[in-house]
């Protein structure tokens, strides 16, 4: 499979897909009480492959995730906006656009990864910390994702229309025992988890129903990016 070197403990952002030989990835179990209260938005005919001469686009429940463009470092991209990651130290990123709601949203995203080394005695080990940020806009309003390696997992936190969330990673798959790398993530909000997302191909998104069109929309947009993120080259 596919996935980010974790070790010593330090987590990364992980994006698993199918191997080549046939491997269905696992699922990831939902989270609390969204099973019960959560809307899923599956993805569907979202290719198994990646790149600049792949067509990306995929449907996510009602929405559509199209426009996908891995060309980070292009002028295109403008940066502006991104405070948590430093964007000229970014090695990685993309931009989207998610089309089906009240108005289209612009998607982007950058990434950072950060090696390094330690020796003890004459054993040589690295590790790899990981940030990733982004941007879901339309017109004048902005919501973000921000997330990075932490002790136990990975954690950050949401800023969409109604308030600033927290967001971690999720380690448990279906029927299965917790895993070292993270399957999935949600957001919590005031009445437990608001949101989660699954980063297994094809994958899968759920919202609370019940949450403003605002909200839900900014969600699934930011929770697609997610979804799209490619480990980045280490410096």
């Amino acid at each position: 499979m596919n996935h980010l070197s974790r070790l010593l403990g330090v987590s990364s952002l992980v994006v698993i897909t199918a191997a080549s030989a046939g491997c269905t990835p696992p699922r990831m179990a939902v989270p609390g009480d969204l099973g019960a209260q959560g809307e899923v938005l599956e993805a569907r005919n979202r290719s198994s492959m990646s790149g600049a001469f792949v067509d990306e686009s995929f449907d996510l429940g009602p929405y559509k995730v199209s426009a996908v463009n891995r060309d980070w470092n292009s002028s295109s991209q403008s940066r502006s906006g991104f405070t948590f990651l430093d964007a000229s130290h970014a090695n990685g990123g993309h931009s989207f656009r998610l089309e089906g709601g009240s108005a289209p949203l612009a998607g982007r995203c950058f990434t950072e990864a950060e090696q390094s080394e330690a020796h003890i005695g004459n054993v040589s080990v690295s590790s790899t910390f990981h940030r990733l940020e982004c941007r879901c806009e339309a017109g004048a309003i902005a919501s973000s994702l921000r997330l990075e390696s932490a002790d136990r997992g990975l954690k950050g936190q949401v800023e969409i229309p109604g308030g600033t969330f927290p967001l971690q990673s999720v380690h448990d798959p279906e029927g299965g025992a917790h895993m070292p790398d993270a399957i999935g993530y949600r957001v919590d909000g005031p009445a437990g988890p608001a949101g989660a997302v699954e980063v297994s191909r094809p994958g899968r998104v759920w919202i609370r129903r019940g949450t403003p069109p605002e909200q839900r929309e900014a969600l699934t947009c930011l929770f697609a990016g997610v979804m799209l993120y490619q480990p980045p080259r280490t410096k």
